[in-house]
């Protein structure tokens, strides 16, 4: 599978992907609709900021976006995984910590309670207490055992 040819057609091809419309993708990177548009369509050119937001929001790297230079795959492979930023909240670090458990495993954890999440939500998804955080591992333990622990 080539990868599209323009950088408009880069950014309609990830968002279309995570299954966006405009809005979301607009709402996400930090640009208006209207901006957002004329990139898609290839008569506008964003800035360094706005390239890097829009590759942040898309799971992309800025190389993608404007070179097109990925493997062939799934919506993140711009970024290979091993070089994406995590964000780890704090009250999920701090039970890993008491836990021990290792980084695989915090990810694994992380990941299913991002997925979860309603797609439909304007917002993110609610903060976690250590304690709500140990119950969801908890309750992905039998999914997690051969991929987390």
């Amino acid at each position: 599978m080539s990868s599209p040819r323009e950088l408009g057609d880069r950014v309609r091809d990830l968002r279309a992907r995570k299954g966006w419309t405009l809005d979301q993708l607009a709402k996400e990177a930090g640009v208006s609709k209207g901006f957002l548009s004329a990139v898609e369509n290839n008569r506008n050119q964003p800035s360094g900021r706005v390239l890097l937001s829009l590759a942040q929001a898309l799971g992309a790297s800025v190389d993608y976006l404007i070179q097109g230079d990925a493997p062939a795959g799934g919506v993140g492979d711009a970024v290979p995984a091993s070089a994406r930023v995590v964000e780890i909240p704090e009250e999920l670090a701090a039970l890993a910590e008491r836990e021990n458990w290792p980084f695989t495993k915090v990810k694994a954890v992380l990941n299913a309670r991002l997925a979860l999440h309603a797609k439909r939500s304007d917002r993110g998804p609610r903060s976690f207490t250590s304690a709500e955080w140990k119950e969801f591992e908890q309750l992905l333990a039998p999914y997690l055992e051969n991929e987390a622990q």
